[in-house]
């Protein structure tokens, strides 16, 4: 399966911010629209992501600072790893596990077309497999009832 066909599947809204939002006010549209992370735009193009995982770095780097005096931009991710729709789900799993992400945006001509979770993949790759085990148990048993005629 391919991301696009995922994609469909899941209908992963994208959820953004500006890269000049506070961190407090980041949070709170986190809540509000129950992600685990929002594309950092500027000027329309995909900058950074802004995940959990920043939330609770940013709060051990400066323990006294206020979240509503923190950018975005200060504290977000910035190396930010995409898949393009026609990558395949394994290939974009086994680049998210190398780079220790839970979030994969997914881009098509220059715009966020879609974000996935990694345990949407990990579901679809299961499903696969246990789809391909029922497969092969019933092939089994065909064969065993073959033998016994």
């Amino acid at each position: 399966m391919n991301i696009s066909q995922l994609l469909k599947k899941h209908g992963k809204h994208v959820h953004t911010v500006s890269r000049d939002c506070s961190v407090v006010d980041a949070i709170e549209k986190m809540t509000l629209t129950k992600s685990g992370a929002l594309i950092v735009m500027e000027n329309d193009h995909p900058v950074g992501i802004f995940t959990e995982h920043d939330v609770f770095r940013c709060h051990i780097v400066d323990k006294t600072g206020l979240f509503s005096d923190m950018k975005v931009a200060d504290v977000m991710s910035q190396n930010l790893i995409f898949a393009s729709p026609d990558e395949s789900s394994g290939h974009a799993l086994n680049r998210m596990l190398n780079a220790q992400i839970h979030h994969l945006p997914v881009v098509e001509s220059d715009k966020i077309s879609g974000v996935l979770l990694i345990n949407d993949i990990i579901r679809q790759h299961m499903e696969a497999l246990n789809a391909e085990l029922q497969y092969l148990h019933e092939y089994i048993l065909r064969l065993q009832d073959a033998g016994n005629d």
